[in-house]
């Protein structure tokens, strides 16, 4: 875990157009400590901060870093809409998402990779199976992988949309966020 922490902080050095704006900071910053006074489970200070893209994106990492693309402030109306993609990252922190995420994938590599090996077997025996049984192994495999992060997902927009109403936001700015993001992916903005 501490790699990847070492290479996020990396990447950041070297690629990502953050802001310094002490203004732009100040605000985030002030409506992520609004959240943080109602979130349960906060067990260290968040460090949010902006990168200059035009994407609607947002990502949480270890330690409480949580990085807002420019995107996001552009397309969002209100700012419950914008809390309301602060709050969803807020708790992939909280709940150590990416950390429970590493674990799971961790846990469940050694079924994937004796089911690959399984399958390998067969191909050796029977081809015609054994191809087959290789790609439902590796199906398997993405497939648990993608219900890992469905499930994290769904767990953050619940807190979330909690926690915009405990701190005063509406908390139809969630859904609001999701059509904008819905919109934008299938070009009807």
């Amino acid at each position: 875990l501490l790699s990847l922490n070492v290479q996020y902080l990396f990447s950041l050095s070297v690629g990502l157009p953050v802001i310094t704006d002490p203004v732009l900071n100040q605000y985030l910053e002030g409506l992520v400590g609004r959240l943080a006074l109602r979130a349960q489970g906060t067990r260290f200070p968040f460090e949010p901060f902006w990168v200059r893209d035009n994407s609607i994106n947002a990502a949480a990492f270890f330690g409480g870093k949580i990085m807002v693309h420019t995107g996001v402030i552009l397309v969002s109306e209100t700012e419950s809409e914008l809390s309301s993609v602060i709050a969803h990252e807020m708790y992939h922190v909280i709940q150590r998402h990416l950390a429970r995420s590493i674990e799971e994938k961790r846990a469940n590599l050694p079924g994937g990779v004796m089911s690959i090996v399984g399958s390998l077997i067969l191909a050796v025996i029977n081809p015609a199976l054994g191809a087959p049984s290789l790609m439902a192994s590796m199906a398997g495999m993405q497939q648990a992988d993608i219900n890992i992060v469905r499930a994290n997902e769904y767990e953050a927009d619940r807190l979330a949309v909690d926690l915009l109403a405990q701190t005063g936001f509406n908390p139809r700015g969630m859904g609001n966020m999701m059509r904008a993001l819905a919109n934008k992916n299938s070009g009807l903005s």
